[in-house]
């Protein structure tokens, strides 16, 4: 979906966000980069740069919802790891949704993949009781 290039001083990282928040922290301590992920603003300041780049259409299309000011690497990270965690018929609904226009910040864009999620989890709870009824 998407790709950061995070350049800290002299050093670099190269990372896909859809991957766990955690190898991301790894990989941001792996440069020297000790600032949590939530708090690094993707503003670009002297020191701390940072990159997002798409890989496909969806991170397209997941990029112009971007803040450059008020959203942090973090936020992009988990936003990306919940897409790729959804079930495909849920990321394809989410996608439609998003190629609609029914985003227009990150925040609306998680709630809604939280949403989906956890209206998943409660049908397949329900299926697991009937099959013990």
């Amino acid at each position: 979906m998407i790709t950061a290039r995070v350049e800290f001083l002299q050093n670099k990282v190269v990372t896909n966000l859809s991957e766990p928040p955690m190898k991301l922290h790894e990989r941001l301590q792996s440069i020297g980069v000790l600032t949590p992920q939530d708090m690094i603003l993707l503003d670009n300041s002297r020191t701390l740069r940072v990159h997002l780049y798409p890989d496909n259409y969806h991170g397209e299309q997941l990029l112009e919802l971007v803040d450059r000011k008020a959203d942090s690497l973090g936020t992009v990270n988990k936003l990306c790891y919940s897409i790729n965690r959804m079930d495909s018929r849920d990321r394809d609904k989410f996608f439609k949704n998003l190629s609609e226009g029914q985003y227009y910040t990150l925040s609306e864009a998680q709630h809604d993949v939280s949403k989906i999620q956890e209206h998943r989890r409660m049908r397949s709870r329900r299926k697991e009781r009937s099959f013990e009824l």
